[in-house]
């Protein structure tokens, strides 16, 4: 048969370091984003303890609505944070999927 295409060697490792630089790098942004959940989680269970015992003390008339308010916002705030740190992990995990589905399709070439 003819030959229809070639296939330049120095083209496919450059693309293969690439990809698994890449996977690299996704690999470092996941372990970043679990640490940041980890975080998160902590100052999300600091944030409900601290509103549970200002909710107590509002139900006695020992604390401002302002300070409520204040401390639901915090509360609010850490489960954002909570959740984007996820969000951020689930991105992190993707990108090393696709990056390492690259290398494979180089190392196939």
């Amino acid at each position: 048969g003819a030959i229809v295409a070639r296939l330049d060697a120095t083209d496919i490792e450059h693309r293969l370091h690439q990809a698994e630089a890449e996977t690299q790098l996704a690999r470092q942004a996941l372990a970043a984003a679990e640490a940041a959940t980890a975080a998160s989680e902590s100052e999300l269970r600091l944030a409900t303890q601290q509103f549970a015992r200002t909710q107590a003390l509002a139900e006695r008339g020992y604390a401002a609505n302002e300070t409520m308010d204040q401390r639901q916002q915090q509360l609010d705030s850490a489960a954002a944070a909570v959740a984007a740190s996820k969000a951020r992990a689930a991105e992190a995990r993707a990108a090393i999927d696709a990056a390492e589905a690259r290398v494979a399709q180089m190392q196939t070439l």
